[in-house]
């Protein structure tokens, strides 16, 4: 008897890679946007600090540092409008992947179950064979069993 061949099967291993990239790429986005959100709440909260120490100085102390302190929260605030886009833009090519991805892995999983099909139509096949080779030599031996002797004759 033959193995089970599917003509599908290239389609199935090419589509199942797509998806195992697909899902790496989701997670090094994701990493990325985490790593990107964790830089912004520390941004803010260095500024949030030096801000708050400012506050509390005197006001004789505070006028020398404020254009200092103003000047880089100003630069600051650039840098996290900048980091902001870049989450953004992170978030974005995640939702991008994670369409391609789902439309890959519902694409995988109809590939399998196509495969079941075919799989169970193969095995009724092969049982229908057998049982047929089976009905065959049964046939064949009552056949044999039944058939009158015959005596050889000596000549």
């Amino acid at each position: 008897m033959k193995r089970f061949a599917w003509r599908l099967q290239r389609v199935l291993e090419i589509t199942d890679q797509r998806e195992r990239v697909l899902r790496a790429e989701l997670y090094a986005l994701a990493h990325e946007i985490a790593r990107v959100r964790h830089e912004i709440i520390a941004r803010q909260i260095t500024v949030r600090t030096v801000l708050d120490e400012l506050a509390r100085k005197s006001l004789a102390e505070r006028l020398g540092e404020q254009t200092i302190v103003l000047a880089c929260a100003a630069a600051e605030e650039r840098i996290l409008a900048r980091l902001r886009a870049q989450q953004a833009e992170f978030e974005a090519k995640r939702a991008a992947t994670t369409t391609r991805f789902l439309k890959e892995r519902s694409m995988r999983r109809a590939l399998e179950h196509l495969r079941e099909e075919a799989y169970a139509k193969y095995l009724k096949v092969v049982a229908a064979r057998e049982l047929a080779e089976f009905d065959e030599v049964s046939h064949i031996a009552f056949t044999r069993r039944m058939r009158p002797r015959t005596a050889r004759v000596a000549g």
